[in-house]
Parts: structure tokens; C-alpha cells; sequence
């Protein structure tokens, strides 16, 4: 944490004690009770200047106090983090941003080539509010299917969404251009888009801007500064008292904690994210029950796994195919961990046929498990047919030398016959290679 960021910190804990002490005799007693803590536990946060996010929520709501009005309170218009300033050549779409608002023409010769890229023509009829938040929403979904067709189009956008949402054009921009691997032109995004947002008083962008860079620093395994990107936007969320906004964030949160190794408090952060979440559908909400039965299979927790996973199918709608592979490909694990090993071997076949769609890199992944899966099944013709069907991504995949080779070391054993010890080998090699660029992958189980 950052002398900022502890400060901002202990000025809410104070103002929150302030508040607790006000009630009179008993109150903080009556407030430990009322979110599960034990007596004289308030006084570590107070002295340590320290407090989860989920029991300060709790505790908000057990005083009747609104998050939003008590952070604008507590912290004034303080309460957004300092962060490095990027280096190296400004990207094309920061240029663009740049250009339209200082509204200067863009020179013919600094187009770029694209078969695929729209006219920079707006089409007759089209207005501004046609580019409005359901347009960056459409955007932000398909980066995860098409990263190369959504960068174009933020390009192509940055004349026609409504000035105040360039922020989150740059957002997404950045967030497309660190699932491409360019993550210096992703951090130079995002951060022109949080300057933007802080000039402007945008605190709801800035919020969403912080997440986005999370996963950025993330990357090169900067878990903690990610976490912390996390809870800054939490805070700021509250602070505008957007609960959904802040649902999001902790739903951020609760990866980094996993990926810590933090996974029970990864677990109660999904639930707070949960219960600020519009009921319904949604994406964050599919995500909160997706991660949740992420963590729970993690620890072996098979029943409580089941049924959350449930949930998220149940949701999956809401979001892309490859989001929607995921969750059924996770489904697959646990019906595989309840002993169903036909049903897992029948739900992992059809989430591998939307896979070889989408991402070659993933689809093997899903496939070394399919192998693994036929294995423990004792059909070793089934899974050395299963393994044979990779054998095309040796050619599709060879710029990643890695990960075609680690293929090509599966396909080599077929006269000798599969191992689980091998298949376990090559599945590591391919799941490190993905993760090396990038490439969100399910966590695997501990």
C-alpha cells in the first residue's frame, strides 16, 4: 500500500469510528456483533489502519450509512491514485484521441491498411448518441472474440462516440491491446484515459479505468499492485455509491486474491460482490458465480462448486462464446470430480467444438484435459484419437514454438500409448505459454 493510499485508508477508518462512537455506549460491541467479529476486534483496523473492503461494507450497512455519502465525506475529492507515466511511442488510438479533441484533421497518409476496417465515413443517418454506452459495451465484448476487428473499430470510433466517453473508448482500447500482448500501448490507453476522466471529474470512469490496468500489471504477475488497482476502484465506486460498479470491482478482486493463493478470502469477496449486484442477469454476476465455483473446485469443495456453476450456465447468455465455453469446460471438471466421468467427457466434447472457433491455444488446453479425462475412463483409443485431433494446431500454432512442441511431444507418444503423467507435462507447458500472453485460462485445481 502506498503512503496515498494508507492515508485515504486511515481517513475512512477514523471517520467510521467517529461515527460508531457517536451511537453511544455499546456501539462498537453492537457493531463487531453484527458482522460476526469478536470483542475488541475494531480496535486492529483502528490501529493498524487496515480494514477488508467486505467488512467495511458490513459495516456501513449495519449503521444505515450510505457507502457513497460516507467516502465523499471521509475523503473529499481525494482518493485516486498516483500511477507511473508510461514510456515509449504514443499508440495510434491515443493519437487519434488526441487529435479529435484538439480538432485537428486527421491526414489521409496516417490511416492504417486494414481489409477489415470500417469507413471512416459515419454511415447516412448514423447520430452520436449511436455510439453511446451500449456501443462500448458491444466493443468490450468482442475484444474477447476478435481482438483484431474491435481494435479497428475503436479506431474508427474515436469520431463518433459522444466526447465524454473517450475515457472508456480508451479503456477498452487498452484492454484489447493487452489481450493482442502490446502492453505498453495498453498502459499508454488506459492512462490517457484516467488523466481524461480525472480532469473531467469522471470518477466512475476512473473506476473502471483502474480495473482495466489491473489486468495489465497482472500480466508480468504483479498480483498485489492488481489487487490494489482493485480496491481503489472499489472505494471510488462507493464513493459515486454505484454498488454495481463496486460489485465489479470486488469481483476483480477476488481473482487477484486467488491467484495470491488468498482463495477462502477470494471466496468472501465473490459473495459481497454478489449481494451488490442487480439481481438477474448481467455479465459481472455470471462471472461472480463462475469464479466463485472456480474457487470452491480449487479446494476440492465439489457440492457448493455444482451448484454455482449452475448458476453461471444459467446466465451464460450474458456473455461471449468464450466466456460461455469456460463455464461449461469448468462444469466439465466437476462432473469429472463427482465421479460422472461420461457426462464431463460429453460436456468437455462440446465446449472444445466452440473452442476451435475462437482460440487455438485454449482449445488445447481444453483438449489435454479431454485426453486426461478418456484416461481415467480406461479408453486409451478414444484418447489417443482425441489427442490425434491437435495434430493440425502443430501447423496453426508454430509462431508459439512452445506450445507447438509441446503438442507435437503428445503426439509423438501414440505408438507407445498415453500417460496421465505425460498429458499432466504437456498440459503445464501449453497453460504456462497462454498465460505468458496474456490469455485468461481457468485456474487449475490445487
Amino acid at each position: 500500500m502506498t503512503s496515498t493510499q494508507e492515508q485515504h485508508a486511515q481517513k475512512a477508518i477514523q471517520r467510521l469510528d467517529d461515527v460508531i462512537r457517536s451511537r453511544g455506549w455499546g456501539a462498537i460491541r453492537a457493531s463487531e456483533a453484527a458482522i460476526g467479529k469478536s470483542s475488541s476486534w475494531w480496535h486492529g483496523p483502528l490501529e493498524k489502519g487496515d480494514l477488508r473492503l467486505s467488512d467495511f461494507l458490513a459495516l456501513l450497512e449495519h449503521l444505515g450509512l450510505d457507502e457513497g455519502d460516507f467516502l465523499r465525506q471521509a475523503l473529499d475529492k481525494e482518493g485516486v491514485p498516483a500511477l507511473h507515466r508510461p514510456v515509449g511511442e504514443e499508440p495510434l488510438l491515443v493519437a487519434r484521441v488526441r487529435e479529435r479533441l484538439e480538432h485537428k484533421p486527421r491526414q489521409e497518409s496516417d490511416r492504417q491498411p486494414s481489409d477489415r476496417q470500417p469507413s471512416d465515413r459515419q454511415p447516412s443517418g448514423r447520430q452520436e448518441s449511436e455510439f453511446g454506452l451500449s456501443f462500448l459495451e458491444s466493443l468490450d465484448k468482442l475484444r474477447y472474440e476478435d481482438a483484431e476487428l474491435a481494435s479497428t473499430q475503436a479506431l474508427w470510433a474515436v469520431n463518433f462516440v459522444p466526447p465524454e466517453l473517450l475515457p472508456r473508448l480508451l479503456g477498452i482500447g487498452g484492454s484489447t491491446d493487452r489481450l493482442r500482448i502490446r502492453l505498453r500501448d495498453a498502459y499508454h490507453a488506459i492512462y490517457f484515459g484516467l488523466s481524461l476522466a480525472r480532469e473531467w471529474g469522471d470518477f466512475s470512469a476512473t473506476a473502471d479505468l483502474l480495473q482495466r490496468l489491473g489486468y495489465v500489471v497482472a500480466h508480468d504477475g504483479s498480483y498485489h499492485r492488481a489487487l490494489r488497482l482493485a480496491e481503489d476502484a472499489a472505494v471510488l465506486h462507493l464513493r459515486e455509491a454505484d454498488s454495481a460498479g463496486a460489485g465489479k470491482a470486488l469481483v476483480d478482486q477476488g481473482i487477484w486474491l486467488h491467484y495470491l493463493g488468498r482463495t477462502q478470502e477470494a471466496i468472501r469477496g465473490q459473495e459481497s460482490a454478489l449481494t451488490l449486484l442487480p439481481e438477474g442477469g448481467g455479465r459481472s454476476r455470471c462471472a461472480a458465480y463462475q469464479h466463485l465455483a472456480q474457487f470452491h473446485y480449487s479446494l476440492g469443495r465439489l457440492e457448493p462448486a455444482s451448484g454455482l456453476i449452475e448458476k453461471a450456465e444459467a446466465l451464460a447468455g450474458e456473455v461471449g462464446p468464450m466466456a460461455g465455453a469456460k463455464i461449461t469446460w469448468l462444469k466439465a471438471l466437476i462432473l469429472a470430480g463427482q465421479g460422472d466421468l461420461a457426462g464431463a467427457d460429453e460436456t468437455l466434447s462440446q465446449t472444445i467444438s466452440v473452442l476451435w472457433k475462437i482460440d487455438l491455444g485454449v482449445t488445447a488446453l481444453a483438449t489435454c484435459d479431454l485426453v486426461r479425462l478418456l484416461l481415467l475412463r480406461g479408453l486409451p483409443r478414444h484418447a489417443l484419437e482425441a489427442a490425434g485431433t491437435m495434430r493440425p494446431m502443430i501447423f496453426h500454432l508454430r509462431q508459439r514454438k512452445v506450445m507447438a512442441a509441446a503438442i507435437a511431444e503428445l503426439l509423438r507418444c501414440e505408438r507407445e500409448g498415453l500417460t496421465l503423467t505425460l498429458v499432466d507435462e504437456v498440459r503445464t507447458k501449453i497453460e504456462a505459454e497462454l498465460r505468458a500472453r496474456g490469455r485468461p485460462v481457468r485456474p487449475s485445481k490445487k
